[in-house]
């Protein structure tokens, strides 16, 4: 006879499962196992002798018990005397689900008890030679993911894969693609020092099998350095990134949603999808993991190509169509292909949409200049720094201060935001607040206070509009009573070590006012003005006198048009002065044969267009198309033009040249950000969704190119991770910001909402890139371009950011696919 207990039982908490440190065995004499220690590579089990048992067995299995308690497929990792009362299971792969049981033989028959246990994925750091993560890549292409020690040796030694039953399964040839993945080794403080050279490196092994796994198997794996880790698999329950999708969550009104199949393979290029089943399913990820990951109530989901070969992934690419996944709030699920895997976890819900747009732009909080952070804001705490700066009249505001400039002038400073992962405030900050405005005008009511937890809270302002406050703060402080604002702050070189902001010794001067940021700002503050009015009658009297005295600042000082433009845009609409109506127009008829779009910015103005004169980007007219009796001339050409110019948006994510869906422009370069940030990309669409007369199917149209736009950033991208912190199952680890460089060292991690640039076409030359980029394998410039990347805070150019080419533009994308209703 065989007693069983059943699982201990799981109580949900918002959407996180806690087990109970107890189970109720169905006979007094059964084992009452525990975990006694969990770690990424073992397992020890304890429970209290069992009176009268004469031997004691430990199974584990890949999948849990059925419903009269035995395990499918159970395999003996324990035989012990019948007074034992632990056991340690050693070589186990990280993050694995691992179901087991505790057997005794007593003289009433075997009684037993299931429990489950999951492995904690491996640190990503420090590992010597030892396994990080295992996966199933194809029915026959197993990955083992072996932390530093030599690549070369693990890719030329002997690997040996035997399944449960101790048959082996040849390994016909082995692939490797070697990846920097950490330089944990730097000092805190103020001129501390990094030792680049104590980079920590993947080493990706691919073994590919002369048959197919099969979908439930307990695989030993040995390899060389003397190499033995215990797999316990299952294709519902093991993680495979073979499956890219967005790992936070798919707009449930979007019409167009997708996973996507592949992998290249370093020296063994691009994997091979012939062996893949025709379709995929989904399973639910629920709490119980006593229970069956059921398959969810919908269609077969097809299994497509998408590409024969993907210039961008450097291999073969499949979609999955997952249009017919049904839309449920809280409910996790995970795409299953058969003998191979399941994805790391997804959802189709508004609350998804919502997590993403909190994130992200609680990422601008986490980054703002002489802003306090702690709780019960953020569980991040940083004290203020920066409050203060010294009155300077360089012109170049492109370029540091030299060291012997005098420190006179000391004025306060609170507002704007670091750059990046240093702490200056450049002149194409404008954009900032200017993107965060155009977003709230987009739909103002899916906006309300206290939504995003800011220290503003409680205000009766809108959080989104209160951060676009902040951001417009600085230049109100920068500007002088003669209207002119100045263009930022910089110091006399970039922060010299990694320490937190409040920590930075350097001294940071004023730049000269200039005519181009006074005319932004003069935008900023007119529309600041409009939008306030209803909250703040006494600030929004206060932005418009800025705004005017701002303009009148620019105009005398020669503003380029486009940038004049924004100013007199929006003081038209704010004043419905026809003064401003006429200056508009005759701006507009002085740029070119038509008017705005003689120099239009179909994606976001770069650094280049802030040194000199700019491109008119949409934000700069949209409200005087809005705003009273605007020329029907200048409404047509701008309906005209921008209709087709968001068709082209949407045609091009939709209708993506790359297998997965994107709107990077075809041969655009993918450094500093373009590969990843779509909100620069997404203009003409926002614009044209502000105007009137946009039909239904249009709609739809745009809308699923901001959506799909959205999945690539959370992880439908040939990396398979999400380019933003504190989102999804694989997102940057080390971003180059130094308060989140300080907050890893001292065992917190990363700062949440902090994006990276992502890949870049190549490195720099500079000595401090050599550590890491010599670690690649094959060689980073022989990578397919989107795999072009390392999550090290040496790579300046893809691990650091800008909150004006990153923050803002994601910011203001995901603020556009929110819900009414959401916080």
């Amino acid at each position: 006879m065989i007693h069983t207990t059943s699982y201990a039982r799981v109580v949900l908490i918002g959407l996180s499962c806690v087990w109970l440190a107890c189970s109720s065995p169905a006979s007094a004499d059964a084992p009452h196992p525990v975990v006694r220690e969990l770690a990424s590579d073992h397992i020890v089990l304890g429970w209290p002798a069992v009176q009268g048992a004469t031997r004691m067995r430990v199974l584990i299995s890949s999948e849990p018990a059925n419903a009269q308690g035995a395990l499918p497929d159970p395999y003996v990792v324990a035989t012990l005397s019948g007074s034992a009362s632990e056991t340690r299971i050693d070589h186990l792969a990280p993050n694995v689900h691992v179901f087991l049981r505790v057997e005794a033989d007593t003289p009433r028959g075997v009684v037993g008890t299931n429990l489950h246990a999951q492995t904690p994925a491996a640190a990503r750091a420090g590992l010597d030679g030892a396994v990080r993560e295992v996966a199933l890549v194809a029915p026959n292409v197993i990955r083992i993911v072996m932390g530093n020690g030599d690549g070369a040796d693990f890719q030329r030694g002997t690997w040996r894969v035997r399944r449960r039953t101790g048959a082996a399964i040849a390994v016909r040839r082995v692939h490797r693609d070697s990846v920097p993945v950490a330089q944990m080794d730097y000092e805190l403080g103020f001129g501390s020092d990094a030792d680049l050279s104590e980079t920590d490196v993947d080493h990706r092994i691919y073994l590919e099998l002369a048959s197919a796994v099969g979908s439930r198997e307990i695989l030993r794996i040995e390899g060389p350095d003397s190499t033995s880790v215990l797999v316990p698999y299952s294709d519902r329950y093991l993680e495979t990134p073979v499956i890219q999708l967005n790992q936070v969550g798919y707009n449930p009104r979007a019409t167009e949603r997708y996973a996507y199949v592949s992998m290249w393979m370093g020296t063994g290029g691009g994997l091979s999808l012939s062996a893949f089943p025709q379709s995929a399913e989904t399973v639910l990820d629920a709490c119980d993991v006593a229970s069956e990951r059921r398959v969810a109530r919908t269609a077969s989901l097809p299994i497509t190509v998408r590409s024969a070969r993907d210039a961008d992934s450097g291999s073969p690419v499949h979609q999955i169509d997952l249009r017919t996944v049904p839309i449920a709030e809280n409910t996790r699920i995970r795409i299953r292909v058969a003998g191979v895997g399941v994805s790391y976890p997804t959802e189709v819900s508004e609350s998804a949409a919502f997590h993403a747009y909190y994130v992200i732009t609680r990422g601008l909080l986490h980054n703002r200049s002489a802003q306090r952070l702690g709780p019960p804001i953020t569980d991040w705490v940083r004290p203020l720094g920066h409050e203060y700066v010294f009155t300077a009249e360089q012109a170049d505001a492109f370029d540091f201060f030299p060291e012997n400039t005098p420190q006179v002038g000391r004025r306060r400073l609170i507002g704007g935001y670091h750059d990046a992962g240093d702490f200056d405030q450049r002149p194409m900050h404008t954009v900032v607040p200017q993107v965060l405005m155009r977003a709230f005008e987009s739909a103002p009511t899916h906006f309300t206070d206290s939504q995003l937890n800011l220290p503003e809270r409680g205000n009766r302002i809108p959080d989104l509009l209160d951060e676009a406050l902040w951001g417009i703060a600085t230049w109100e402080q920068l500007q002088e009573s003669d209207g002119g604002v100045r263009s930022g702050v910089e110091s006399t070189r970039h922060p010299w070590g990694i320490y937190s902001a409040d920590q930075d010794q350097l001294v940071y001067f004023t730049f000269a006012r200039n005519a181009n940021v006074s005319a932004r700002a003069a935008g900023l503050f007119a529309q600041a003005s409009r939008l306030l009015a209803s909250f703040d009658a006494p600030r929004a009297q206060r932005l418009r006198e800025r705004a005017v005295r701002a303009y009148n600042y620019a105009r005398s000082h020669h503003a380029s048009a486009a940038f004049m433009m924004y100013g007199a845009s929006e003081l038209w609409r704010l004043t419905e002065q026809a003064s401003y109506k006429s200056e508009f127009e005759s701006l507009w008829s002085s740029i070119g044969q038509y008017g705005a779009f003689s120099n239009f910015a179909e994606a976001h103005n770069q650094e280049s267009d802030y040194v000199h004169d700019g491109q008119v980007m949409p934000d700069y007219f949209i409200d005087y198309l809005r705003g009273p009796s605007p020329s029907p001339a200048i409404v047509e050409l701008s309906r005209t033009w921008l209709t087709r110019a968001a068709d082209d948006v949407a045609r091009r994510v939709i209708e993506s040249p790359y297998a997965h869906r994107n709107g990077r422009p075809e041969g655009r370069p993918t450094g500093w950000g373009q590969g990843t940030v779509m909100g620069r990309y997404l203009d003409p669409i926002i614009a044209r969704m502000q105007m009137s007369e946009v039909s239904a199917s249009d709609q739809r149209n745009y809308f699923d190119a901001m959506s799909l736009s959205a999945d690539y950033v959370l992880g439908a991208n040939p990396l398979g991770m999400v380019f933003i912190t504190g989102l999804g199952a694989r997102s940057p680890e080390e971003p180059l910001h130094l308060d989140s460089l300080t907050s890893l060292k001292n065992g917190h991690g990363v700062m949440p909402g902090i994006p990276v640039y992502g890949p870049v076409p190549d490195l720099p030359a500079a000595e401090y890139y050599r550590f890491a980029s010599r670690r690649f394998s094959p060689a980073f410039e022989s990578r397919p371009p989107m795999l072009r990347y390392a999550d090290v805070h040496s790579f300046v150019t893809t691990n650091e950011f800008s909150v004006w080419e990153c923050m803002g533009p994601h910011a203001e994308h995901f603020a556009m696919l929110i819900g009414a209703g959401q916080h």
